[in-house]
Parts: structure tokens; sequence; C-alpha cells
């Protein structure tokens, strides 16, 4: 979690920007990765969506398949509709089980809608294009942040798969806009902290908070009082 992330919650409860510490073994040395080299052979393709059915994800996986590239899907863990692509020759399927940064660093772009993959992915500065065809009738459009549903935030770090006739021409604009040294500067310093350190920060966090245990911040405490209240409430109606 970084300060942006903890903004957005601090008004309900006690947050502490840390950092992710899967990133860690990426930023160890305190190295940060250098611009993306553009691939050598045949393109590897990492499809990371996000669970529900926020975008057409078996159309993707065909549009992707009919092309020449090295398919990957890396699954949700709350993913139900492409558990049986591996099924197809050709379409490799890693569960969620899987450590991301390590498969995100197997391939040279990754392709996802609404997930958080994508941070991820431009955090160890690997070209992400996105597919821009949100169904708007999806349940799951109300669990997204207006920033969200626009990737105004991520805008000038990444390709979109629908914008360009092929899946090779969307990468090389994602490799361009992701060479900008400032504009990944900018995006590192608003996400993230800790680089490199996360698990030690958390760790640190973790023994401050049973040695001291939690801030009696005013307004923590009133939504903690109104979430019992409510609780109550409900389980007495349950009863009667």
């Amino acid at each position: 979690m970084a300060q942006y992330s903890a903004d957005r919650v601090s008004g309900f409860a006690h947050a502490v920007p840390v950092g992710n510490p899967l990133l860690d073994s990426a930023y160890a040395g305190g190295e940060k990765p250098g611009a993306p080299a553009r691939a050598r052979g045949r393109l590897r393709v990492l499809y990371m969506p996000t669970y529900g059915n926020l975008s057409n994800k078996l159309a993707i996986v065909e549009h992707l398949r009919n092309q020449d590239v090295a398919l990957t899907i890396k699954l949700h863990h709350a993913e139900k509709d492409l558990a049986r692509c591996g099924d197809d020759a050709g379409v490799r399927i890693i569960r969620s089980d899987v450590d991301p940064i390590e498969v995100i660093l197997q391939h040279d772009v990754v392709v996802s809608d609404y997930s958080g993959a994508i941070y991820d992915a431009l955090a160890v500065r690997r070209p992400v294009l996105l597919v821009d065809d949100l169904n708007e009738q999806s349940e799951d459009v109300r669990r997204l942040s207006e920033e969200d549903l626009s990737h105004a935030d991520i805008a000038r770090l990444v390709g979109k798969l629908n914008h360009h006739p092929s899946v090779h021409e969307a990468y090389e604009a994602a490799v361009e806009k992701l060479s900008d040294d400032a504009r990944f500067e900018e995006f590192l310093e608003r996400y993230f902290v800790n680089l490199g350190g996360a698990g030690q920060a958390c760790a640190a966090e973790i023994m401050r908070l049973a040695e001291r245990g939690e801030p009696k911040a005013f307004h923590v405490l009133q939504v903690a009082t109104r979430t019992a209240s409510t609780s109550s409430r409900t389980e007495s109606c349950a009863r009667s």
C-alpha cells in the first residue's frame, strides 16, 4: 500500500503505507528496472483479467489465439469462465497460487482489463495492453471507481489492445510509452513506497501495532461503533 491507497481508506480505518512485498525481489538491491527491451522472437503474451464479466474475456482469448503469439492466461482466484481454455492447443493456464510478479517477468507484455495486476506489471516496467470494451451492464461495474473505469491515471503508460489491428502493433505503442523515464518515475512515486523493502516495513508495522495497539482516531472509532451497532441490529432481526 502506498500513501495514495492509504488516503482512500484512512477515513474508515487506521492505515499505514508500507508497500507491496511482492515487488521486493524485483527491486532487490535498490535497482529500478530500465526501459523495456523489445521482444526477441515470438511475442510472449500474459493475459491477466479480473474476475466477473466486466469485459468479454472469451472473445479476447480468441483474438489473441488467432495471432502469432505465445499465450499464457493467469487466472484470478475468483475466475470461473477461463479455467477450461487450457484445453485448447497453444494456451498455457497458470492458477492463482503462482507469484504474479514472477509470471509477469517471464513475459513480454501483459493484457488486462480492470485488474490490479496492471499496476504490478507497470511497477516492474512490463508493457501493458488494456482491453477497452467495458460491459456497462455488468453488476461488477459498481465495485470500480470512476478512475478505475476510465484508466485515466495510467493512460500515459499503457497501450490499448482494441485500438490496433494486431497485438504486435499495440505492444510497440506500449513499449514506446513505458520507455519515458519521467512518466515511469511519476507513476512509481504516486503508487508505491518501500520498493525492495515492503516486507520489512510490513513486519515493523505489525510489531508496532502488537506492542502499542491501534491508534484511537475519532473518525475510526465512529465507523467501528456504527458498524457494530448495525451488525447488532441485523443479528437481532435475524433471531426474531
